[in-house]
Formats: structure tokens, sequence, C-alpha cells
């Protein structure tokens, strides 16, 4: 059974406070009941990490056509909506991957680089070896 905590908050955004964590819903309702009508009863699953690949980490990796590394960064698992984009006139693939470290996710990004070469999914107007 997963546990639970439930924190008692006031306000909203600039004004939102935490005005106490419990592990019974009978404590934060007692708490609730002193800090006024916007006061409320937040419940989350203690220890909760989500469903997430097991060991691995959000990356956003930027490479060009050739497959040479523009960038790579830690990414965040909130913008993993999207498969892969263009930028900078559809010279540069930008893509979110899950790996297990940085070389994980630069050797991820260029087999999709090549997979997309090959299915002329890149978009037409730079000249490489590859399309000359």
């Amino acid at each position: 059974m997963d546990k639970k905590v439930y924190v008692v908050t006031q306000g909203d955004y600039s004004s939102y406070r935490i005005k106490g964590v419990y592990t019974s819903r009978y404590k934060a309702r007692k708490v609730l009941k002193l800090h006024g009508e916007d006061a409320r009863i937040e419940t989350y699953k203690l220890n909760d990490m989500g469903k997430y690949p097991q060991n691995m980490y959000p990356w956003r990796v930027r490479m060009d056509k050739h497959g040479d590394v523009q960038s790579v960064n830690n990414g965040s698992c909130e913008y993993f909506k999207e498969k892969h984009s263009f930028e900078s006139n559809d010279e540069i693939l930008s893509v979110n991957v899950w790996a297990k470290n940085q070389k994980h996710a630069v050797k991820i990004v260029n087999e999709q680089r090549v997979q997309l070469i090959a299915e002329n999914q890149w978009p037409e107007g730079i000249q490489t070896p590859f399309n000359s």
C-alpha cells in the first residue's frame, strides 16, 4: 500500500504557503480548520517518482545533418511531448530522449538522424554529402 502525506496549504501563486505536512488526514483536517476558508488539503503519495523509465534521465540533443552535436543538455520530463523537431531553417535536429547518460543520448539521436536521412524525412534545402 502506498503511503500518503496530507499537505495543508493556503493561498495561490505568490501567496501560496504550506502550513503543514501530516501523515493522517484527521490531523490535516484539524489544522485546516485553523487557517480559514482558502486553506485546503493536498494529498501526495510518499516517495512517488512517477512513471519514468528506470535508470534513465531526460536529455535534449541538438545535432546537424552531418552528425555534429550542437548541444546536449539535461532535459525535463515535462517537455517530452514531441518526437523530434527541426530548428534554424531545418539545419538542426532537436530531440528529447530518455538515456542513461550524455553519451547514450547522443548515440540514440545519431541513430534517429541516420534513419531520418535514410527515409528521406530530413527537410530539403541543405546540401550535404547525404543529399547532393
